[in-house]
């Protein structure tokens, strides 16, 4: 697979459809209720595009350990076929189950405003399990640095993160019905809105801006405190979210440096051996 030109540039399209559920999907789960449009056209595509992948992947040879020899690629088709059976195929086929479609379809808003449909529909991000497969075939093809390399992907890792912590705040509105009267963090905002046409309750992009904004200072642990939890379950999520940002922040933070150290290696050899030249240099009073 490593040398297919067909793989390689079809990795490009599976890249590009898997940035879009990254990005896109979790803004249309928490924050987007499913309709017939031009996100739900695309939706239709990317998920064309990862079973068109499935198939691949039963066609796809893949690395076995030899003892005594390293890895080998597999070649026959009944062990390939079995192998992805027992790996990803299950979890490849729960990420493209159609629950906006069948909501769509049947006109149930009774569906769309159950819980369990709501959660169900996070089942579309495990179209990203399929990041690792790609990763390391784009590393085997790439002639970057894997210092640069590695910046560039721990920097898109933060900012991915943070992009979801801002939608899991989000999503911690739709765990609560508003009709029980439950306060949410989301009420703080009536009273700044109440001149403005549009609310941020009702207005997508302002919602995200803001819960990004609570995603930001949380993550860098800088806590203003003027949007917080108002109910047990935005407490809960608030939790998961301090401990997540908070790891992932700090294992982050500790590579980029190891890596950014690393990348002027040769340049701190160079002034060591130089410092050493001066100091022998000087000892033995050589001008």
């Amino acid at each position: 697979p490593d040398q297919s030109r067909f793989l390689a540039k079809w990795d490009v399209v599976t890249i590009t459809s898997l940035c879009y559920v990254a990005v896109c999907t979790p803004v249309q789960v928490s924050m987007l209720e499913p309709s017939l449009g031009f996100a739900y056209l695309v939706n239709c595509i990317v998920d064309l595009i990862f079973v068109i992948d499935m198939i691949l992947q039963f066609l796809l040879m893949y690395p076995v350990q030899r003892s005594g020899v390293g890895y080998s690629l597999e070649r026959r088709q009944a062990y390939i076929v079995k192998h992805y059976l027992q790996t990803w195929f299950f979890v490849d086929l729960a990420s493209i189950a159609p629950i906006d479609t069948i909501s769509i379809v049947t006109h149930s808003e009774h569906l769309k405003q159950l819980k369990a449909v709501k959660v169900v529909r996070l089942l579309r991000l495990l179209k990203l399990t399929r990041v690792r497969r790609l990763w390391r075939r784009f590393e085997s093809r790439s002639s970057i640095q894997y210092g640069k390399l590695s910046i560039v992907k721990f920097i898109v890792i933060i900012l991915l993160i943070t992009h979801w912590m801002a939608n899991l705040w989000a999503f911690s509105l739709l765990l609560v019905d508003e009709h029980e009267g439950v306060p949410q963090w989301i009420d703080a905002f009536d009273e700044r809105d109440a001149n403005l046409e549009q609310k941020t309750k009702d207005t997508w992009w302002k919602k995200y801006i803001n819960c990004l904004y609570f995603a930001s200072y949380t993550m860098t642990t800088v806590g203003y405190g003027d949007v917080g939890p108002h109910n047990i379950i935005e407490t809960f999520t608030v939790v998961v979210m301090l401990i997540v940002s908070g790891f992932s922040w700090a294992v982050v933070l500790g590579q980029v440096s190891e890596i950014v150290g690393n990348l002027g290696h040769e340049e701190h050899v160079f002034r060591s051996k130089m410092d050493e030249l001066n100091h022998m240099m000087e000892d033995r009073h050589v001008d």
